[in-house]
């Protein structure tokens, strides 16, 4: 899988997630990998924002958690109060995906699975092409 693709698994990931719970969502997605393995390796991070309540908490969280499910993740849950509700789904293809409801608030972040790579080669590739898109 190239970067770009990666990049696109990551991000089509949290698309789907977006299309479970509905609504208007503020992406502030990474651009640029990050690394790890001692930097033998990449991975991307991206996160989603939204500020709706949900009409049935309970409804929606249950969907995403039965839709990472299908898509072979391991799904885990969590409850602090009882306005918030939180999953985390991992799996080796999609890496970690988290998803935080609190305080009318929706929180989808993901980091996808650590990829064989040079990570700085693939930084500065990346970042060279992000200084040759000009300004809107």
């Amino acid at each position: 899988m190239t970067p770009a693709e990666a990049r696109a698994d990551l991000l089509a990931r949290l698309d789907a997630a977006q299309q479970v719970l509905g609504g208007e969502w503020v992406a502030q997605d990474d651009t640029l990998p990050d690394p790890c393995n001692d930097e033998a390796g990449y991975f991307y991070h991206a996160s989603r924002t939204s500020n709706r309540p949900a009409e049935d908490l309970d409804a929606v969280t249950e969907a995403l958690k039965q839709a990472w499910k299908a898509d072979g993740m391991t799904v885990g849950t969590s409850q602090f109060d009882e306005g918030h509700r939180g999953l985390s789904g991992e799996s080796p293809e999609a890496g970690k995906i988290s998803y935080t409801y609190s305080v009318d608030r929706i929180i989808l972040s993901a980091d996808g699975p650590c990829r064989d790579g040079d990570w700085l080669k693939i930084y500065k590739e990346e970042g060279a092409k992000l200084l040759d898109t000009p300004a809107p």
